[in-house]
């Protein structure tokens, strides 16, 4: 799973989209890039992460991000709990930009044109009538004044007002290579991925859902466990799992061991049956004993060397190397 940084959803963590300092941190939002509906913060956001081997973009689904533009200023140590945190400008009144609390859209600030003074109130109505002014400042500035804030129906301290700084990097769109089998993970959760091998420190190599080691020289990946030894040489017939001269030999050591297999069950069923029938002796269970020995030698072939003379014997398995999983 990703971090909250590098392209975690966050749309369920944080309860919606917006401002997300719990678990986006401070100054973040969580956002969806191109989504019509989002929250002013989100407008031109910036920090999306989007990586080739990822379930979803960051058009399918929330992201912590650097807010957009319209995160204007940041109030905090205001006697008015309720007015601390970030603001977001929604509008414009009497010629000059508005501003709301971006987690509450009631607190606002905005310029009045009777007082001739910017105003921080709360608009707990229902028609906008009676609002009482918590705080102004006289100061005639076109935008959200800093300093000069003087307290009226709200209480001290008397809110502190920094201009929210805007990070100047770009968007973050990366692009990597990772095996496509993460389409099969369709109820794996946005913007997680499958773990990779890391092949910096190590000789590895992805096959499905291992990291394995890569095969020495002279053999091939036979499973995601084992290396199987190459044919060749004065052994180059390769089947059933045997190196021969030629496929022909191979195909014939395969037909004489499945008729002395077959010729062994139908000897041992006889012998079992007898037994069933009189009774156990010596005889018939040395016979029985003996049978299913015959039976497994046809498999008792050489391990292919490393380097074949040419009068060596003719059919022999190849070589079995586990792999580090």
């Amino acid at each position: 799973y990703p971090s909250a940084s590098n392209g975690a959803a966050c749309l369920r963590p944080c309860g919606g989209a917006g401002m997300c300092p719990s678990f986006c941190g401070a100054n973040r939002a969580c956002c969806r890039r191109g989504d019509k509906k989002a929250p002013v913060e989100c407008k031109g956001s910036t920090g999306f992460v989007d990586f080739a081997y990822t379930k979803g973009s960051s058009k399918d689904y929330h992201q912590c991000v650097q807010p957009g533009p319209a995160v204007a200023f940041k109030i905090k140590n205001c006697g008015e709990f309720d007015l601390n945190g970030l603001w977001v400008r929604t509008g414009v009144k009497s010629g000059r930009p508005r501003y709301t609390l971006a987690e509450n859209g009631r607190a606002i600030m905005e310029w009045s044109e009777s007082r001739a003074a910017w105003r921080l109130y709360i608009d707990e109505t229902w028609l906008g009538y009676g609002r009482p002014t918590l705080y102004i400042a006289t100061s005639t500035s076109a935008t959200f004044p800093t300093s000069g804030w003087q307290a009226v129906d709200g209480i001290g301290p008397v809110p502190q007002v920094e201009a929210f700084g805007q990070s100047a990097s770009p968007s973050l769109v990366q692009v990597g290579e990772l095996e496509g089998s993460l389409a099969l993970k369709g109820k794996a959760d946005y913007g997680t991925h499958e773990a990779a091998c890391n092949t910096d420190e190590e000789d590895l190599e992805k096959a499905g859902n291992w990291c394995l080691s890569k095969c020495p020289p002279g053999y091939r990946v036979k499973n995601t466990h084992t290396c199987e030894q190459v044919c060749g040489d004065t052994m180059p017939a390769d089947s059933w799992g045997l190196c021969g001269t030629s496929a022909a030999e191979v195909h014939a050591v395969v037909a004489q061991t499945a008729a002395m297999v077959s010729n062994g069950a139908i000897k041992s069923y006889i012998l079992i049956d007898d037994m069933r029938k009189t009774g156990v002796d010596g005889d018939n269970l040395a016979g029985t004993i003996n049978t299913f020995i015959d039976m497994g030698k046809p498999f008792a072939h050489p391990k292919c060397p490393e380097f074949v003379d040419a009068e060596q014997s003719s059919a022999t398995l190849p070589q079995q190397s586990k792999l580090v999983r």
